[in-house]
């Protein structure tokens, strides 16, 4: 007996047999024509189940296995042909490459033409194997069935000439192709589109040479030969190759390019492929073009010819240098040439060119016939002699083959001129026998500009042109300083008139002389003085001393020979700051103490001198002297210490007291002479001193005259004077003061007598006004605070004005110390004296009698407790009273203190969880409850939950109570409790009991609780537990907003959900039910408030709070009797 595995494998087998054979069966349905074929099918079949029961193999189209579906490839690259039967890519041969095709039955190529988005077939390649023809025998079907079928053998590849099927052929453009391959299993496959190019147009382009003579024999001219490819129709993808080949047809060297937009010019060096030089000769430009497709252009009509032969020339001229004046000296030169060769000549140039100069004066050219000898007479085209200076003469030949010749520049010189000669004598007159060693001789100035070959004579001449002296010749130049000390070429001095004469003349021929001016020969010895009439002197517009005199003085003979001079004054540096100049004596100079463009000099100390220069050369400086220039006074400060004293003894002012800030004079400050006067009101002096180079720092006057006796009580007048040595005058300083002997009454009021510098006080200023009884000589007053620590003074003024002490900006005034300076720390809270202090100019302090303050920077002192935990007043007798302990205490005294009870709220109308603060509540709505006291408290309050409207605490719900005190500068203090109210259990009047809630807070629009409500929640779940044996009834309620369904549904929803809560918290689901009443059953009938005694926020807290009141949900429970019927309590 088979095992399980061979069992399997046995009907697998079937069932793969099974399926061959329906498959062919089904391929010759496919295939076949006949009426009996249906027949034929059926004997097959069966025949083929027969001979499978026998054990009799049968095979199908594939045989007994399945092969994976044929592959046909193709490269994925543009290829391009062209059928235009020029013998070059004619046709476009496309390869036939299958894989897995040993059971292939059917394959085609088509080539398409896309038109616009569609493609239409313009021709196809395919074959099919024999048995996927149309007519299929009976017994074709059953050699198909017993015998393994071979596939169909496609063609290696399969040749397109670029027509359609029609023969037609088809335009340039890119068209596609496309394999299709099916096996014996129907498996099939086709490729993408893969693209293909039918191209006949010939690529053409232009090639044109830059020379067609060229040589690259380095000599700078046509190196190279430039080739410019040119394409009509640019395309990257055609290629360009140019053959430059000899005489021979040989090619010696090979360019390759694609026919881009710009292609860059192709330089051929004359060099051949192995970078070798090529011989000169003629050589053939082949150009060939070509593209992908097989279309080709050929030119073979660009030839250039290539030369490496140099010529050379000879070139010179007959003179160097020339002087076209027409004397018959050196007029003209010639210009000689010798070229090597003139063949191929195409121009000669001979150019004279300036020095410096780009562009030639003269220019001998020609194209053939060059003369060996040409002369040149100086002058340019026009006939007009060039002008004198260097020029360079060149020749230049150009070849046919490009080849240059070009001599090296000849330097040429044109002088007409002759040497330009300048002479200078120094000295109009001078003095061999000076005291001055550099006033001794004459001194010469010359200078020569000429030619290297030039020769140079100088002379002295006298009044009758007769040379006396002569210096030796020179050539090339002159020497630029020469000295004469007087004597003649005997070695004779005499005085007179003499001239210096200068003659020049150069290789040409051209002479030039120049004579100076005279100069006068004199001797005697020279003496100068100066000196200054004020030693000191203020030019300041006040007439004193405005100016000072300089004197001068010199020896009578050189009056006359005076050249020039001047009065120089400087500062102690010996910098020269002004100047008094002159050209003749003059014995007085005045001076205005201002510089040279009228401006006054600062002032300070300066020197003089006086500085003449003569005629003869000699230069005399006399020494400095010291002047000094001052136009500010004495400058002293005068500081009065107070505009009253009292000498009476009592330590305080009892000397009138001044002092001077002297800033020593920065000219002779040891001649500043200074005077004190002390007078009466009517102008007697009582006291009077001077003081020379130095004033006292300080003087006091103790109120005796100079005689010793007391001076009377009045006013006075204190006058300083001064004055230096350059005249100024300081103005008079004149201070006014008060002599006094004798005390006025001060008194202080103030309100009110309390004070608080805390930020959160209303006390917070306090009036302080003092009077006096006579305010004569009133310097200051201060207010004085004393009492807790140290004396303080809270403030000082300098008016008897009422002053408000104003603890929001008051800032104590600064504590002085050796160390640093600090600001006192804040008043402590506590009692205080208050005392004023006045002082007085004349040394005099007045104080009042002290008062007493209270400071307070304290806050009262709350304390609220409360108990029990949970208030619970629905006459159960448990927990039916709530005792709240109230303290409420200050340091001075508490003017309010106030009890407020709120019903906690902990979602404001926007589900925002609202704050829990005594003006939060406030603004939100009144209290529920209210007690007040206008004092200190500290009590036990009694309260049976009934509100100021009468209401009772509602169930389940936590009131917040706040106690607040305030004390007598308005610092408040505020405490809060949170009071617990229990769940109220009622007994109705049925027997039931009923539990209202209304403190449950559900998201708007949603059963979703929010909130408190655990703790609730767990409250009533404790509170259930208490009666297991009743049956708990969950009924929820809304407020009227709203459509009555939608309430419905919504009350139905929280009433599940409350229901949910209490699952969890352990309640029994079997005891409970829960159900929706909708706006049905209200428990505030009239929900809007509209009362016009009431504001507006007053009334939309009413109606909020019906709103909140009807939102609720209760609790029903109720014993079950014995004979009611079991039921399921868990839902409505």
């Amino acid at each position: 007996m088979l095992n399980d595995h061979t069992t399997y494998f046995s009907f697998y087998h079937l069932l793969c047999t099974s399926s061959r054979i329906l498959g062919c069966a089904l391929h010759i349905v496919r295939r076949a024509q006949h009426r009996s074929t249906f027949r034929t099918v059926m004997l097959t079949i069966a025949l083929s189940v027969f001979l499978l029961i026998m054990g009799v193999p049968v095979y199908g189209q594939e045989g007994t296995k399945t092969t994976p579906p044929p592959l046909p490839s193709y490269t994925n690259a543009v290829r391009y042909f062209s059928p235009n039967l020029d013998g070059t890519k004619d046709v476009m041969t496309i390869p036939i490459v299958i894989t897995e095709r040993g059971n292939l039955v059917a394959w085609s190529v088509t080539i398409y033409q896309k038109i616009g988005t569609t493609f239409k077939t313009l021709q196809t390649f395919s074959d099919i194997s024999e048995l996927e023809r149309e007519t299929v025998s009976f017994k074709q079907s059953l050699s198909r069935l017993f015998r393994r079928e071979r596939g169909i053998t496609p063609p290696p590849y399969v040749e397109w000439n670029g027509a359609a099927k029609n023969g037609t052929p088809m335009p340039d453009g890119v068209y596609y192709v496309s394999y299709y391959a099916r096996d014996g299993n129907d498996n099939e496959t086709t490729t993408p589109l893969y693209p293909i190019v039918i191209d006949t147009i010939t690529p053409e382009a232009t090639l044109v040479l830059s020379n067609k003579v060229f040589s690259p024999n380095e000599d700078g001219n046509k190196e190279t030969l430039a080739i410019t490819l040119t394409p009509k129709i640019p395309n990257p993808l055609d290629t360009a190759m140019i053959v430059i080949l000899d005489s021979n047809e040989k090619p010696i060297r090979t360019y390759k390019t694609p026919l881009t937009k710009n292609i860059e010019p192709i330089v051929w060096d004359g060099l051949t492929a192995n970078n070798k030089k090529a011989p000169e000769g003629t050589y053939t430009l082949h150009l060939t073009l070509s593209d992908l497709a097989g279309n080709t252009f050929a030119d073979k009509n660009n030839r250039v010819t290539l030369v490496r032969t140099f010529e050379t020339v000879d070139f010179s001229l007959s003179l160097p240098a020339i002087s076209p004046n027409g004397d018959g000296f050196f007029d003209s030169l010639t210009l000689d040439t010798r070229l090597s060769s003139q063949v191929g000549l195409a121009t000669w140039n001979i150019d004279i060119t300036a020095a410096k100069s780009k562009n030639p004066v003269v220019t001998y050219s020609g194209t053939t016939n060059l003369k060996t000898s040409i002369l040149f007479s100086g002058k340019d085209k026009s006939g007009t002699t060039l002008p004198d200076g260097r020029y360079s003469v060149g020749f230049n030949a150009t070849f046919n083959s490009g080849n240059t010749v070009t001599s090296q520049p000849l330097p040429l010189i044109i002088d007409t001129t002759p040497p330009t000669l300048k002479a200078r004598l120094r000295e109009k007159v001078f003095n061999p026998k000076s005291a001055q060693e550099t006033t001794r001789q004459l001194h010469i100035t010359q200078t020569a500009v000429g030619n290297p070959t030039d020769t140079y004579d100088g002379a002295i001449i006298d009044e009758n042109d007769e040379e006396i002296y002569t210096f030796p010749q020179t050539q090339g130049t002159v020497k630029a300083n020469l000295t004469w000390d007087g004597r003649n070429n005997n070695q004779e001095t005499n005085s007179g008139l003499y001239r210096y004469k200068l003659t020049g003349q150069d290789a040409l021929s051209n002479t030039a002389v120049v004579i100076t001016s005279n100069t006068e020969l004199i001797s005697e010895r020279v003496n100068v003085r100066i000196r200054s009439t004020h030693k000191a002197f203020s030019p300041n517009n006040d007439n004193i001393k405005e100016t000072t005199e300089f004197q001068l003085a010199i020896t009578e003979t050189y009056r006359r020979l005076i050249k020039n001079g001047s009065i120089e004054i400087a500062q102690k540096n010996k910098q020269r700051v002004a100047a008094i100049e002159f050209d003749n004596y003059t014995n007085k100079f005045t001076w205005n103490g201002a510089n040279n463009k009228g401006k006054t000099l600062k002032d300070g100390q300066y020197f003089y001198r006086a500085n003449v220069n003569f005629s003869t050369g000699e230069k005399i400086v006399t020494t400095y002297k010291s002047l000094y220039l001052d136009t500010v006074a004495p400058n002293v400060t005068s500081r009065l210490h107070t505009p009253v004293f009292s000498p009476n003894g009592d330590g305080t002012l009892d000397a009138f007291h001044v002092s001077h800030n002297h800033t020593p004079s920065m000219i002779l400050p040891a001649e500043d002479r200074f005077t004190v006067q002390i007078k009466t009101a009517t102008g007697t002096i009582v006291r009077e001193k001077e003081w020379n180079e130095k004033l006292p720092q300080d003087i006091k006057w103790t109120g005796n005259t100079d005689i010793n006796q007391t001076a009377p009580e009045g006013k006075y007048t204190y006058t300083l004077s001064a004055e230096d040595a350059a005249g100024n005058v300081m103005p008079p300083q004149t201070l006014s003061f008060d002599l006094v002997r004798s005390m006025p009454q001060l008194t202080l009021e103030h309100d009110p007598s309390l004070i608080s510098f805390h930020p959160e006080a209303n006390k917070t200023a306090m009036t302080l006004t003092p009077l006096l009884s006579d305010n004569k000589y009133f310097n200051n007053i201060a207010f004085v605070l004393a009492g807790g620590e140290k004396n303080r003074v809270i403030a000082t003024q300098a008016a008897l004005t009422p002053y408000k002490w104003d603890a929001r900006t008051y800032k104590s005034p600064p504590a002085t110390s050796r160390k640093k300076s600090t600001r006192l720390p804040p008043f402590k809270s506590g009692p205080y004296n208050l005392t004023a202090k006045a002082k007085f100019t004349s040394g005099i302090t007045a104080a009042s009698t002290p008062k007493p303050i209270f400071i307070d920077n304290i806050k009262p002192k709350v304390t609220l407790k409360h108990d029990p935990a949970y208030f619970s007043p629905d006459n159960d007798n448990t927990n039916e009273t709530l005792r709240l302990r109230v303290t409420a205490k200050d340091n001075h005294q508490i003017v309010k203190t106030d009890i407020s009870i709120f019903r906690r709220i902990q979602f404001d109308k926007t589900g925002k969880p609202f704050p829990q603060t005594l003006a939060a509540y406030k603004d939100y709505s009144p209290p529920f409850k209210k007690y007040s006291w206008s004092s200190a408290v500290d009590e036990v309050i009694r309260w049976d939950g009934v509100g100021d409207n009468g209401n009772i605490v509602e169930s389940a719900n936590d009131y917040i109570v706040f106690l607040e005190a305030e004390d007598a500068v308005g610092l408040r203090s505020i405490t809060r409790d949170t009071i617990r109210v229990d769940i109220f259990v009622e007994r109705l009047a049925d027997g039931r009991l009923r539990i209202v809630i209304n403190s449950i807070n559900f998201k708007y629009d949603s059963s979703k609780m929010v909130g408190d409500y655990d703790s609730i929640l767990k409250r009533l779940a404790v509170m259930l537990s208490r009666f297991p044996d009743y049956r708990i009834d969950i009924l929820g309620h809304t407020d009227s907003r709203g459509t009555e369904p939608y309430n419905q549904s919504l009350s139905e929803r929280r009433a599940r959900a409350v229901f949910n809560v209490l699952t969890l918290r352990g309640v029994p689901k079997r005891i409970m039910k829960y159900s929706g009443a909708g706006e049905k059953e209200l428990f505030i009938k009239d929900e809007v408030i509209s009362d016009a005694s009431l504001s507006e926020a007053e009334q939309l807290f009413l109606t909020e709070e019906n709103y909140r009141r009807n939102r609720r949900v209760e609790f029903y429970l109720e014993r079950p009797t014995k004979n009611a019927k079991k039921s399921s309590l868990q839902g409505s």
